[in-house]
């Protein structure tokens, strides 16, 4: 009889295409799954939560599969067996038995993402990979004003790149949308049932926008009525969006907060 296993999986989504596996580009499930079925030497597909594109990175990638009942491998042994097969920059932090009906994309009530903003003047060589270097400085104010306006159940047409193929449409919920200073980095924070595609890298360039000066945040509602893509934002580069955290009990989506930036997670949950 199989069982059904729930993995939180980090990665450096830097050089990979995505999360999603492709038949001529390498991927982070490809790469998963690679290291899966040398393991349990059959032919192993896994569900992942979230579709992260190319170069964005995770800390808790929620990942269920099956695996067979032979060879029969703990999870913790499985855990460390496939680190050992897989590259540097993806990591299992951990694996647990689940129930038979859970799925990790299905089952979740919410993720929280993390996207690092590195103001100009605290330029440094060893961030490029993980955040999006300002030109110059931006009204953080003004920016959480805006964010304050996100929060809430709204039509998120205008944060979003395509049409959304979901029986929900375009319609999700904002718990949080928050702009804080730490470290000498911006950070934005957002936490919402669901995402459209490319949600919060939309979300992310609107905020600059207006840091920048572009965009009033009076015109935030404007621009969430108006349900217009072409906003006169941009969207935000890819690096420095993490997937932090994903929520299967609504408490703890409703009471999150970021206990320790994306680079010094610690290796295991």
């Amino acid at each position: 009889m199989s069982s059904n296993w729930l993995l939180q999986v980090a990665y450096d989504g830097t050089v990979y295409r995505g999360w999603q596996r492709q038949r001529d580009a390498g991927t982070v499930q490809g790469e998963l799954e690679q290291a899966l079925t040398d393991l349990f030497g059959c032919d192993l597909r896994v569900s992942g939560c979230s579709r992260t594109d190319a170069g964005v990175h995770a800390l808790a990638q929620q990942v269920s599969l099956c695996v067979p009942e032979y060879p029969p491998i703990p999870p913790n042994n499985a855990r460390k067996a496939l680190n050992d097969r897989l590259p540097d920059d993806i990591c299992v932090r951990s694996i647990e038995v689940v129930s038979a009906d859970f799925h990790a994309r299905f089952s979740n009530v919410g993720k929280a993402y993390v996207y690092l903003l590195a103001p100009h003047a605290h330029k440094h060589p060893f961030l490029g990979r993980f955040s999006w270097t300002m030109p110059r400085n931006l009204a953080l104010a003004e920016m959480q004003r805006a964010a304050a306006a996100l929060i809430g159940t709204h039509d998120f047409t205008t944060f979003s790149c395509v049409a959304d193929r979901d029986d929900a449409g375009n319609t999700r919920t904002l718990y949080q949308c928050r702009v804080e200073e730490l470290d000498g980095l911006l950070v934005v924070k957002v936490v919402g049932d669901g995402f459209l595609y490319r949600m919060v890298r939309r979300i992310v360039g609107f905020l600059v926008g207006v840091g920048s000066g572009r965009i009033s945040p009076e015109d935030t509602g404007r621009l969430l009525a108006a349900r217009d893509r072409n906003g006169g934002f941009s969207t935000a580069p890819p690096q420095g969006l993490f997937l932090y955290d994903v929520f299967f009990d609504e408490d703890q989506r409703d009471s999150w907060e970021l206990e320790v930036m994306p680079l010094l997670f610690p290796p295991r949950p």
